[in-house]
């Protein structure tokens, strides 16, 4: 991206229709060496995050750096829904009935996080609780539709005992008729640029540095630090760094 306001070369819903991109606030570019004690590299939802919960824990300096700006990447062109809705029926066979249940808590737990930071800072970002719902897509006089796949899912995801999930007879969906679907109750969906560009100002306020158009591009560690390189030749040195980028670019061979 090197620099661009957006990662991708067509503007979603939340960026078109309220044009954030070229709104306030926006963070400056690093231009000087400097030092940290974590950095982290990706300015969606999953880096400010991280950031955020560093500086919430005690940790005194985290740089940020974003290659364009604070949610143009791939949280940018989510559905804005915030869901623990899964196949855990195929989780059973992977994970096994703990390992499920940990991804049903942890999915649950990212919702309820979200729910409590909007609470908190009075972020308005279009937040809302509704329920989730899976099903077949298919109506039920098609000999492709099975009733028991749904009953299976339900079963596994009810089996966690993290989440609140029944079988319904249709998803309530306007103009459009489900059939029978498995209701995950408990989530909900967002504005996910407003959300990340008022999160982005919180960690500004906590004291996190962040920079924007700054892009990394490589990263050496000697004597227990990192040294990251940027694209314009300037160097951060942290005790610790977090890739939180859709693709870890340095670990791709073109």
């Amino acid at each position: 991206m090197s620099g661009t306001d957006s990662s991708g070369v067509k503007k979603t819903v939340w960026m078109e229709r309220d044009d954030l991109l070229s709104q306030s606030p926006s963070y400056p570019q690093l231009t000087q060496d400097t030092k940290t004690d974590v950095l982290v590299v990706g300015g969606g939802i999953a880096g400010l995050h991280i950031t955020y919960e560093l500086l919430n824990s005690g940790m005194k300096k985290v740089i940020l750096v974003e290659d364009g700006k604070i949610g143009s990447g791939e949280t940018g062109r989510t559905t804005g829904h915030l869901s623990a809705d899964n196949e855990y029926n195929e989780f059973m066979g992977l994970h096994g009935a703990e390992g499920t249940a940990q991804i049903a808590a942890a999915q649950q737990a990212a919702i309820e996080r979200i729910a409590s930071i909007v609470d908190k800072h009075q972020i308005d970002c279009d937040f809302v609780r509704v329920p989730g719902y899976m099903f077949h897509g298919l109506p039920t006089s098609s000999s492709e539709f099975r009733v028991d796949t749904l009953e299976e899912l339900y079963e596994a995801a009810e089996k966690t005992g993290k989440l609140d999930v029944s079988i319904v007879n249709d998803a309530f969906i306007k103009g459009f008729k489900s059939g029978p679907a498995v209701k995950f109750g408990n989530q909900a969906t967002f504005h996910p640029t407003k959300y990340i560009q008022a999160l982005a100002k919180v960690i500004s306020d906590m004291g996190g540095e962040i920079y924007e158009k700054t892009r990394y591009m490589k990263h050496s560690e000697e004597n227990g630090r990192v040294t990251a390189s940027l694209e314009n030749e300037k160097k951060i040195q942290a005790e610790s760094l977090v890739m939180a980028t859709n693709v870890p670019l340095q670990k791709v061979s073109l």
